[in-house]
């Protein structure tokens, strides 16, 4: 079988490579640093100048532009959101005021005796509206359009409850595999493993080009949890049996998984491209590196220190 050793200094290159990709090219989609999506229908292909995915239905065509939001329209969605705030939690009004002032800096909309919440709501409007048609006048042809909104603090909001989820997600299977193996060095084997495995294929996927996302960490969690299980597989095998033979045994096993999970994410990912659909391109291509780190992580890093410590904390 394939040297434990190699793989464990694979496992290490790996690692460095995805620490390049944090430092250099780590950056949220627009899912959790909130931004614009543009959807453009027509009945005809048009040329699109700008980053775009593309899919086509019954004869038409569907064009999606993702862009993250400019200086100025975010300045006035967060004064508004503080002026909101503000209202709600009864503040001094020289304070509410103020955000009124930027917000009129900014979009130099007059205020015309409405009040403050109106105001605010029309000079987010309008610097919304002047983004779009700064996106449409770049665009010929005859269409339709119509765009989703996803502002800092929904997208704030949105990150944080999924991490919230994800964290308590790992407190029960630490406690599961607490349970089974009722001892404490196969869980941080096993957990650990996991988590490598996650830390590393995100920051090579970002070096890939891919922003971390929503399709990218749904990704991720499949690829956590299968990592959980080819570890557990490994581990499992080695506890009941005490010896290191069942490590090869479990490889032979963990290699006839990853080949047949490889091929499926291959085809997920090759569709995603040809038909240009991001959401199953970021996904295909996040489970392949994964999967790829995964056979380094337990045969390497989880196999290497079953050897070296199994039989003395086990």
């Amino acid at each position: 079988m394939v040297d434990r050793k190699l793989l464990l200094g694979l496992l290490v290159v790996a690692g460095i490579i995805s620490l390049v990709g944090y430092l250099t090219s780590f950056k949220f989609g627009i899912d959790f640093a909130g931004g614009l999506i543009i959807t453009i229908t027509s009945n005809s292909s048009l040329d699109i100048p700008l980053s775009y995915s593309q899919r086509s239905a019954g004869g038409v065509y569907i064009y999606e532009i993702p862009m993250r939001l400019d200086r100025e329209l975010k300045e006035v969605i967060d004064a508004r959101s503080n002026l909101v705030e503000c209202i709600r939690s009864e503040q001094n009004l020289s304070i509410c005021e103020s955000h009124v002032d930027k917000i009129y800096r900014i979009s130099g909309l007059p205020l015309n005796n409405t009040s403050y919440q109106e105001y605010a709501d029309r000079a987010m409007e309008y610097m919304l509206e002047k983004t779009i048609d700064s996106v449409l006048s770049r665009i010929e042809g005859e269409y339709s359009y119509s765009y989703n909104l996803i502002t800092p603090v929904l997208s704030t909001e949105l990150f944080s409850r999924i991490l919230s989820i994800f964290l308590l997600g790992m407190v029960f299977i630490t406690i599961y595999i607490i349970l089974t193996f009722k001892t404490w060095f196969p869980t941080i084997n096993i957990i650990s493993g996991a988590l490598i495995d996650t830390f590393i294929t995100l920051g090579i996927v970002n070096l890939l080009g891919f922003e971390t996302d929503l399709s990218v960490l749904v990704g991720l969690l499949v690829l956590f949890g299968y990592s959980l299980d080819t570890s557990v597989l490994l581990v499992s095998n080695y506890y009941i049996s005490r010896k290191l033979e069942s490590i090869d045994q479990s490889m032979r096993t963990g290699i006839s998984m990853i080949t047949s999970s490889l091929l499926v994410f291959i085809i997920i990912f090759m569709i995603g491209t040809i038909l240009e659909i991001s959401f199953l391109k970021s996904i295909g291509a996040v489970l392949i590196v994964g999967l790829i780190v995964d056979f380094m992580t337990s045969w390497g890093y989880n196999a290497y220190l079953i050897q070296k410590y199994g039989d003395r904390y086990g």
